[in-house]
């Protein structure tokens, strides 16, 4: 085999430079030469080999830039034919990666996906996936792995949070670095659920209070409007209370009554949502403080949970107003469809 070897340097010196290059083929390859490894200079200047390579008590190494584009682009060094024997060149041995085969694709809630693979032998091991067709592409990892046992082999399990109604692809992985293995490339498409599910939190001045109607064990709100707060019993100011609850150690009044001046402002949670293949009345958004009501008599309260309607395929819902110092799950349900909670965000009210 006849391998071309060459290189390119250019330098931009303001002033007339001596230089003492060292980029000549290695010592011990010059008997491969088919040809003088002369430096070519442009514009020509006087060159002379160097009288001492071992300059300053430094060993220079010489490095080439190599040119293997076919066919050669303009200006890409010619380079200098050279015989290698293959006798003289170690052979890297690499072990083999681990086997991974993906076993299934499967889901058992809306908008998510769970991938069984196997990895032989064990080793670390994800799942990467991505939105088919989308350029440039945003590859994501699986939000948790866990395994079973199935047909006498572990089956890893790997769950990945997915959009409905969306084609990806997806590649299980296992090892690192040059020990890495992977299986083939893979593609599903999600059915009905979630299309869209953001949460965010802000604050309405000059809020309405208004319950809505209808059959409902949570404090539904009508259209446009908010619920009271509950407030802190240490931030009464000696306003009286007529029902309170502890929320994990914290006392809130739920029902200071309508004596009581309303608050200016109203903490509430914004929601902009999507579904898409739903066959559902219409969408509930509802607010439950993560950690439940007790009251002075030891039961359970729900008067801290709110609920607001939207309407479907997709909409904006407000839900409020939030108690100061609680964290919050937002659950997005669809009225009508037998899944349960679609999606639940946690936010932390201020």
């Amino acid at each position: 085999m006849r391998i071309r070897v060459g290189f390119e340097m250019i330098y931009d010196c303001p002033q007339p430079t001596p230089m003492v290059f060292n980029l000549h083929v290695h010592f011990t390859r010059v008997s491969d030469l088919l040809g003088r490894d002369d430096l070519t200079v442009d514009p020509p200047q006087a060159v002379r080999p160097p009288e001492n390579v071992g300059l300053g008590g430094r060993s220079l190494v010489p490095v080439f830039d190599f040119c293997l584009i076919a066919p050669r682009p303009t200006g890409c060094p010619t380079g200098l034919e050279a015989i290698f024997r293959r006798s003289d060149l170690p052979v890297l041995q690499l072990s083999v990666g681990p086997t991974v085969d993906v076993v299934f694709v499967d889901s058992d809630r809306a908008n998510v996906a769970i991938v069984g693979f196997t990895v032989d032998p064990p080793a670390a091991a994800d799942v990467h996936f991505w939105k088919a067709g989308l350029s440039p592409q945003v590859v994501r990892s699986a939000s948790s792995t866990s395994s079973i046992s199935m047909f006498g082999k572990t089956v890893l399990l790997a769950r990945l949070d997915v959009n409905a109604d969306t084609a990806y692809q997806f590649q299980a992985i296992a090892g690192s670095g040059l020990r890495a293995g992977e299986s083939e490339v893979g593609s599903f498409t999600t059915g009905s659920g979630v299309v869209q599910f953001d949460v965010g939190l802000s604050q309405a001045a000059s809020p309405v209070f208004k319950l809505g109607t209808g059959l409902s064990p949570y404090l539904h709100l009508a259209e446009g409007a908010y619920a009271r707060p509950m407030i802190q019993l240490s931030a009464l100011g000696g306003a009286s209370c007529r029902e309170s609850a502890d929320f994990g150690g914290l006392g809130f009044c739920l029902d200071v009554g309508e004596a009581a001046p309303p608050p200016a402002v109203c903490n509430r949670a914004e929601v902009s949502y999507a579904l898409a293949g739903i066959d559902a009345d219409s969408v509930a958004i509802r607010a439950f403080p993560a950690v439940e009501g007790v009251t002075p008599g030891g039961g359970m309260t729900l008067d801290g949970v709110l609920e607001a309607s939207g309407a479907l395929p997709a909409g904006n819902v407000s839900v409020g107003c939030l108690a100061s110092g609680l964290s919050y799950h937002i659950a997005l349900d669809a009225i009508g469809d037998d899944r349960g909670v679609l999606a639940v965000e946690t936010v932390t009210v201020p």
